[in-house]
């Protein structure tokens, strides 16, 4: 079986969209930079590189292979702050972590800082009602408790209670 030669013009095409798509992948690259950037130092940290975990040495590493319609995954981040405090609540209202991963949109909506910043806030006002409520239901325990004790207390004869107390 003979194979069909291409002709010129397929070639020209080829190099043109691996040029274009060279270029493509330098845009998105320098968002991703710009976007873990800005997240980072909202969270007062400073970020020195980062890659997609099956890069080579000194690579960034494959964007399509770490990349689909929703989420950038697989980053690695080197920087300054340990990346563990990066949590936010999204426009979505649900609660987002950094793990290595970006919403793919963040590349695209450029008012991905707003929700970065408004989501931060919300997530700190989410965890002081967190830990008010915590107190509270602590609080209420103890009340709840001593009003047993106070309760069984007051059924004992004093030499019961002097007994109890002595063991104790």
């Amino acid at each position: 079986m003979k194979n069909k030669s291409i002709t010129k013009d397929e070639l020209l095409d080829w190099e043109a969209s691996r040029k274009r798509t060279g270029k493509l992948e330098d845009t998105i690259t320098e968002r991703i930079s710009y976007v873990l950037n800005f997240l980072v130092s909202t969270f007062g940290g400073s970020i020195d590189t980062w890659y997609f975990s099956d890069a080579a040495e000194g690579e960034v590493g494959n964007l399509a292979a770490n990349m689909n319609d929703e989420t950038i995954y697989n980053l690695e981040v080197d920087e300054g702050k340990d990346s563990d405090n990066i949590i936010i609540i999204d426009k979505f209202d649900d609660e987002w972590h950094f793990e290595g991963c970006l919403p793919t949109r963040w590349l695209f909506e450029d008012t991905f800082e707003v929700e970065v910043l408004s989501g931060k806030q919300s997530y700190l006002e989410k965890e002081v009602a967190r830990k008010l409520k915590q107190k509270e239901q602590s609080a209420a325990k103890k009340k709840e408790d001593k009003d047993i004790v106070d309760k069984l207390k007051s059924k004992l004869t004093k030499r019961e209670l002097a007994a109890l107390k002595r063991s104790l």
